[in-house]
């Protein structure tokens, strides 16, 4: 969903720290150059636009899908990026669910992950970017389905 590059400005002991962090081993020159080029060509603007009525499609079958299939679960509705956030009633476990949803053929991520401290575990994050909406609408039946083996509606 995105190329990364960037860059950090830190005293030398953050950035040892962050290095080590870091999995792929470096970003790659090729891609810095490719990134570089459409920057200063004007060329993200284009791929914005072309890009960002595809999200919404992919966001908005992935709402339908959640609202239809998983009354339960509350969701905020993003402006933008690649995430619908899912808030499940009090005791569901988010991550015995990803696990399950798992073992049905759809990857979602458990949303305790992503709580720097006292995670909430009955959420999930679930991410519209990179399947299509024949996907996601598929996705989202069987994460209904891992959800109602757990007891769910």
């Amino acid at each position: 969903p995105g190329l990364r590059v960037g860059w950090v400005t830190a005293p030398p002991a953050i950035l040892d720290r962050l290095a080590a962090l870091k999995a792929d081993g470096g970003t790659s020159p090729f891609l810095q150059r490719v990134a570089a080029l459409v920057l200063a060509r004007g060329g993200i603007a284009e791929h914005i636009a072309e890009v960002v009525p595809e999200l919404v499609r992919h966001r908005d079958a992935m709402v339908r899908g959640i609202r239809t299939l998983l009354p339960d679960a509350r969701i905020t509705v993003p402006d933008g990026g690649y995430f619908v956030w899912a808030e499940f009633p009090e005791g569901v476990d988010g991550d015995r669910l990803a696990r399950s949803a798992l073992d049905h053929g759809v990857v979602v991520y458990p949303g305790s992950s992503c709580f720097a401290e006292g995670p909430r575990r009955n959420t999930l994050r679930l991410s519209y970017s990179q399947a299509g909406v024949a996907e996601i609408e598929e996705g989202m039946k069987r994460l209904a389905g891992a959800y109602r083996e757990m007891g769910g509606r």
